[in-house]
């Protein structure tokens, strides 16, 4: 919830495929119809976060180095600090159209707010077809709910009106690249 109205995100998404119940339970919480309940703290879930978020940073890195002495033109974009409102996640949004007006290679972690979806996407990269949506996954090989997240960020670059790429990609935790 944000100011009130329901808004989902591509986790949100992939959570629905696991298990269409724990969605609904979260929307009970969220709507304030069931109370909820406790969570421990997880070191093995934590741990994963942070492999995770360095997969990610490592990725970055790469890019920005470029192969040889080809360095790519990477945005990088922050996150929404404090409150998530109706007026930051705006905000947020605009400023990553700004972005991919300006056509660098890579836009990492552009942020999507419509009003009803929520989420930043790891990277996009510029291609001669389009903007191509490519995710960090600490996996080895590919999952169904990483494709529905991919398909979830190619729908927002083209609700924007932004042409998409034909192909999305994952880039996994093995360092192989895998486009769909």
């Amino acid at each position: 919830m944000i100011d009130g109205n329901l808004v989902w995100s591509a986790s949100d998404l992939t959570a629905a495929s696991a298990c269409e119940y724990s969605v609904l339970r979260m929307l009970d919480v969220k709507l304030g119809r069931a109370s909820m309940s406790a969570a421990e703290h997880d070191p093995l879930i934590a741990q994963i976060a942070a492999l995770g978020d360095k997969h990610e940073l490592d990725i970055l890195a790469e890019l920005k180095i470029g192969a040889g002495s080809h360095a790519r033109r990477v945005i990088e974009l922050s996150h929404v600090r404090g409150s998530h409102t109706v007026e930051a996640l705006t905000g947020l949004n605009a400023t990553t159209m700004d972005a991919f007006a300006s056509q660098p290679d890579v836009v990492f972690q552009a942020g999507f707010f419509d009003g009803e979806f929520f989420g930043y996407a790891d990277f996009i990269e510029r291609t001669d077809q389009g903007w191509r949506v490519c995710d960090a996954k600490l996996a080895r090989q590919a999952r169904p709910k990483a494709l529905l997240q991919l398909a979830a960020y190619a729908d927002q670059l083209g609700r924007a009106g932004l042409a998409v790429a034909p192909t999305a990609a994952l880039l996994l935790g093995n360092g192989r690249r895998e486009e769909f």
